[in-house]
């Protein structure tokens, strides 16, 4: 087991290294002159140029992803009957947010989460599965997103057309799996199934069925999260305002970024870095952005997340005063 995860890390760290060091030998770092006399920006004089007024408000409204991802995951730990306060839930959701951005993958966060919050109850089963049902509701909005995104918008481009069916195929695949997985857990087929109704996996199958049960709860998570990505898409739009990128329009990035996002989820990379910038320099290709602003803009955007993240550290120094080791009630 352990030499199969050194594998995978070895693999995906090579494909992020190769896909960044590639992207780098290509990148013009100093301004250009082509043969028309048109200046191409350097990717030096593009950082260099940042236009504050845009950019600041950018950053600042990446706050707000925490805090809805706290308010997103508190509603799924209630279902659960794991009442901790908002503050508790804020403090797990930075440190898994932190760990999410310095272990270069969004399941360290996860992991380092359910370890935190394992100490604060003892529906430890209950807990796990409100993480996973966490990320799944997100994945599920973002491929949402992208699909209504891909069908409202058509662009006369071989390549987005490309894009465009693999990724109607990708988005109606997951949701159609996800739609079978939801009627099947409640099926009489699945309820005869005798190893599913006792120990780990019948909590599980119970722990998921709460949220069968709670259908109004889990269309408001969902909301949550598309107001989450839509502060991304508005982030992005920005930022690419930020960086002196013209000819994109705005209704573009309603696509371009789940598109990234999605591509960036794949378990190819660490956590996401090479094949997100990657995506963006594709995607914003179509409409002849050059590669300097293009991967600007995606490092400007993970970076942004990552100096957000750091605070996180505070919450595993600082441990909070009063707080009781269990306030949960049983469901």
């Amino acid at each position: 087991m352990n030499l199969k995860k050194t594998v995978s890390f070895v693999l995906r760290f090579g494909i992020s290294i190769g896909l960044l060091v590639f992207l780098a030998s290509r990148i013009n770092y100093y301004d250009t002159t082509d043969a028309s006399g048109q200046i191409e920006r350097g990717l030096f004089s593009i950082v260099s140029n940042v236009d504050l007024i845009w950019f600041i408000p950018g950053f600042v409204i990446l706050f707000g992803q925490i805090w809805l991802f706290t308010l997103r995951w508190k509603i799924l730990l209630n279902d659960q009957g794991i009442n901790l306060s908002y503050s508790q839930v804020f403090r797990l959701t930075y440190i898994g947010v932190f760990f999410n951005s310095f272990l270069l993958g969004s399941a360290a966060g996860d992991i380092v989460k359910s370890g935190f919050i394992f100490k604060d109850t003892e529906f430890k089963t209950k807990a796990a599965i409100s993480i996973i049902i966490d990320r799944l509701v997100g994945f599920t909005c973002l491929t949402i997103l992208c699909l209504v995104g891909l069908l409202i918008i058509d662009i006369p481009n071989v390549h987005f057309r490309v894009i465009k069916h693999a990724g109607l195929i990708a988005s109606f695949s997951f949701l159609l799996t996800l739609a079978f997985l939801v009627v099947f857990s409640r099926s009489k087929f699945m309820a005869r199934i005798g190893f599913l109704n006792r120990g780990l996996p019948g909590r599980m199958k119970e722990a998921f069925i709460v949220y069968h049960d709670n259908f109004y709860d889990i269309l408001k998570t969902i909301g949550i999260s598309l107001v989450i990505h839509l502060i991304i898409i508005l982030n992005n739009i920005l930022f690419a305002k930020a960086l002196g990128i013209t000819g994109v329009p705005i209704w573009y990035f309603l696509v371009l970024v789940p598109l990234a996002d999605l591509m960036a989820f794949l378990p190819i990379s660490i956590g996401g870095w090479g094949v997100g910038e990657t995506s963006y320099v594709y995607l914003l290709g179509i409409w002849n952005v050059a590669l300097a602003p293009s991967i600007a803009l995606s490092v400007l955007f993970r970076l942004s997340n990552t100096l957000w993240s750091m605070p996180g550290a505070l919450f595993i120094i600082i441990k909070p005063k009063n707080q009781s080791q269990d306030q949960t009630t049983p469901k």
